[in-house]
Formats: structure tokens, sequence, C-alpha cells
């Protein structure tokens, strides 16, 4: 893997004083309740509502008043994402099966319900932009798992008495049962331990800066959490087919979200995924070693052909990589984030040569990155269909290619197959979640989905038969272990 631009070292020491600021406001929503999230919230965020005798819920005729300051065009295409989201929300729950009346042996059953949690907190940020895709992202899959009570928190506008009306009809159109007016480490608290206004819940999720992930990595334990989240990410892979200006702009659609923001490219130079192990060794191999002497004179050309194609590929990558990073530069310019977007990319972007697939493919699996794109062009234009399902497909290159990667590609929160398929449809309306595992979390857990509020719980019943059965089999297990109150449990049960 060779750079062609490579990011600055991070920090990865432990941020104390973060880890210090958060708990000690933690400490004191639980000891102080209401009181101590008024005063952070007009602290950190010049909330004007209690000033104007507003309190930290927000009231159904603020929610009206929020659907008269929004644009109808912007509500019709909130609406049209959360039927999309919706409707995979639903596909996924459908997947998921409950057992009943498994038998191992006679006389024992086995099951399992899939049962929705009670109460959760989804947490949209604010911030630096009103992120109100997110309220969709998070309620209507927990609305759709069944939960009871869905609560959301968002800060206020800076110095205003209320949350951004996007945001705040986002939520609404989800179907959020309650909202409140606040955000930051004491949103957290609150939901976490509760208070006189807000009632604690079993579930937190959704992402936010570095307090709110701290203050979710602190209070797990007194309640779930989806996972702790950090900057996004984007690793693109590229065969070179797409177009420079498509990749640049996936690249800067990340870096604009944070300058801690991380964008990587890696053009591949060997795009081929038929005999690529015999090509790769061929191709390595020194030609002074090279046993002519067993090898014709064609064989002898092929391999000479070989090495030629190989030095012809990596300039088509390197040439690709160079004219996406010129396309960068250019797009920065007319950018509105571009005082975000450029210093993360010149801080964390990235963009790398790999000789083949496989090369990638190891080095993303490493890496397990937020977003993974596949930056590919069927030649033929009207191809409409790519997975692992067995269709037939007009281009078999372009099917062969997306089939290998998918196959080995395992580590990654949400992947994106060809250049059709931008990673900004997914943010906001294609369907799939776009709250997912950042800094490699992918490695042992996926995104946000409709499991993520349902709870997978065993049964078990026996008849007198089973439970005669299995009784003396468990009392001379518990014996072996010294357990002997679990050993005249089973053993009472033995006939």
């Amino acid at each position: 893997m060779e750079f062609v631009k490579k990011a600055i070292e991070r920090d990865t020491s432990i941020d104390l004083e973060t880890m210090s600021a958060v708990s000690k406001i933690i400490e004191d929503v639980r000891q102080r309740k209401d009181e101590a999230l008024w005063e952070y919230t007009e602290r950190f965020d010049g909330s004007t509502r209690r000033l104007e005798n507003l309190g930290l819920r927000v009231t159904p005729e603020e929610i009206q008043e929020a659907y008269k300051e929004v644009d109808p065009a912007s509500i019709k295409d909130m609406a049209q994402a959360a039927m999309n989201i919706l409707a995979f929300a639903e596909a996924q729950k459908m997947s998921m099966q409950e057992v009943h009346d498994f038998s191992p042996k006679k006389g024992i059953y086995l099951g399992h319900r899939i049962i929705p949690i009670d109460s959760c907190l989804c947490y949209v940020p604010g911030g630096n932009y009103p992120l109100y895709s997110t309220a969709l992202m998070l309620i209507i899959p927990a609305k759709e798992a069944g939960v009871g009570r869905v609560i959301a928190c968002s800060p206020v506008e800076k110095g205003t008495n209320r949350i951004n009306p996007k945001t705040l009809v986002a939520m609404d159109i989800a179907g959020a049962d309650e909202i409140y007016a606040i955000g930051g480490t004491q949103a957290i608290a609150a939901a976490a331990y509760g208070t006189e206004s807000i009632e604690p819940v079993d579930l937190i999720v959704g992402p936010g800066n570095k307090y709110v992930a701290e203050a979710k990595r602190q209070c797990y334990g007194q309640v779930g959490i989806d996972f702790v989240a950090g900057p996004s990410e984007v690793l693109i892979i590229a065969d070179g087919s797409g177009s420079p200006e498509i990749v640049a702009a996936d690249l800067l659609a990340q870096a604009e979200h944070d300058v801690n923001a991380k964008s990587i490219l890696i053009a591949v130079n060997d795009t081929s995924v038929k005999s690529k192990v015999e090509r790769s060794e061929r191709i390595r191999s020194d030609k002074e070693d090279y046993d002519e002497s067993n090898t014709d004179g064609a064989n002898a050309g092929d391999l000479n052909n070989d090495i030629e194609l190989n030095i012809e590929n990596n300039k088509k990558a390197e040439d690709f990589a160079h004219a996406v990073m010129d396309a960068v530069e250019k797009e920065l310019e007319s950018l509105a984030t571009v005082d975000i977007a450029r210093v993360s990319w010149e801080n964390n972007g990235e963009v790398l040569i790999a000789e083949s697939f496989d090369e990638a493919i190891e080095y993303s699996n490493k890496l397990a990155p937020e977003h993974l794109e596949l930056n590919m062009v069927p030649e033929t234009p009207d191809i409409n269909k790519v997975g692992l399902s067995g269709e037939s497909f007009e281009d078999n290159s372009y099917s062969e290619k997306v089939e290998y990667l998918m196959n080995k590609l395992r580590n990654y929160g949400s992947l994106f197959i060809g250049q059709n398929t931008a990673e900004v449809f997914g943010d906001y309306a294609s369907g799939p979640n776009h709250t997912l595992p950042t800094v490699r979390a992918s490695r042992y857990t996926g995104g946000l989905w409709v499991g993520t509020f349902l709870k997978t719980c065993a049964y078990q019943y026996m008849t007198d038969e089973g439970s005669e059965e299995i009784a003396p089999v468990v009392r001379r297990l518990a014996e072996g272990e010294g357990l002997s109150g679990h050993a005249l449990a089973a053993k009472l049960r033995e006939k």
C-alpha cells in the first residue's frame, strides 16, 4: 500500500479533562436534578426557556408553531425520507423470528421471545448544523420496534428558547412521545438517572460531541447505549472507472461534518478478480529467477505483458488519485463549509494506492470504517441490480467485482455499492440507518437498527419426564463445581 497523501498523527491519549468535566455534570444532575439541568442549559446553550416561563418539555403548541416556520417542500421531503426509513425498519423486524417449543430432548421445551424495551432516549445533536435527519433515523426504528415510551432531546438554538424548527418537525413526524429542549451531558444524565421533569429511560441512542459520547460511556450500566460514537469516517475504494469529481464530493461530504472527520480514498491498480493470486505471484517474481527452460516464448511474453500491464495500471490508479485530489481543492473553493472541511481534509484526509482489490480489502477490514463506498461504474450503463442472489448481469465484469468485494469485506458500518449509490443518500433518505459505529467499532457491532430496541429473551419449560431426566445431570455438574445449593435444587427434582 502506497500513500499519496497521509494524515497527521492523531492524539489517542485519554482525555482526562473531558472525563472529569462530564463526571461532575452527571453527579450534579443526579443530586440537584431539574435545577442542575436549567443551570447547564442556560450556561452552555444560552437557553431562555426558564426566563419565558417555558418548561424543559416542548409543548404541542411549540410543535405546531414549528410546522408554520418550515417550508412545505422540506416537510414533504422529510415525510418521504421517513417512509423509506420506516419501510426498511419494517423489513428488518420481519427478518427476526421468535422460537417456540424447540425440543432438544423429550420433555424439554425451549424458545425465545423478541420483546421491545420499555423506554428510550433518542438524542439529536444541535451544534454546527440542525441534524433533523438524525431525529428520523433514531425515532422511527424505535417506534417500529414497539418501544412504549420514546423521548427525544436536542439543545436549543444558541441564545433562544427553542429547538431548531426543522428538528422539531422531524421529531414529530417520526413519532416521539416526549420532546425536551436540553442537550449535552446534562441530557444524557437526566435520561439515565431521572429528574423531576424527566423519567429515566432504559436505553440511550444517538450521536453527539465528545461530551455526549463520554456521558454515554459513563452512564452505561445504569442505562443501555447503542455505542460510543466518534468523528465521522468514510473510506472509498475506487477502481478508476468513476468520476474524480464525484469521489472528491463524497470525501468532502464527510470532511464537512467535523474538523476531526476522516476521509480516505484507496485507488486500486489491478482491478481484476480472476486468477488474482496467480497473476500477482507472476508479476512480483524476479525476472532473473524466471525459469525460461520450463517456459516457452509465449508464456515469457505473457509475463512481460503482465508486468507492463501492472505498470500501466499503477499509472492509471495514480493519475486517478491525483485527479481526485485536484477535484477536492477545486470543490473546496466554492464549499460553504470550507472552514471545517479544509481543516478536516488537510489534517485527516488520506489517499492510497493499492496493488489489488485484496490489498484494499485487507486495509479496509483492519480500519473498519463507518461508511464504506465502492466507487465503480459498470460498462453497461443501464445495469440496475447487483448482489449475491444469483441474478444474471449484463456486465459480468462489474458483477464479479461486486460479488468478490461483498464476500470479502467484513467490517463496516454501512456499504454503498457503485457510483450511483452516494453515501449521502444513506445519510438522509434511502432507508438504512445513518447512526453507525466509528473508530473501528464495526469490528464487533453493526449500526443502529430496529433490533437495537428489541431484546431476545429465552424461556424454557419441562414436563415431569424432562425434569427427572435432566436433574441428575445438573446435580453432578453442580457438585463438580462445588456449588451445593445448585446441586440441592436439582436433587430435589429427582424421583
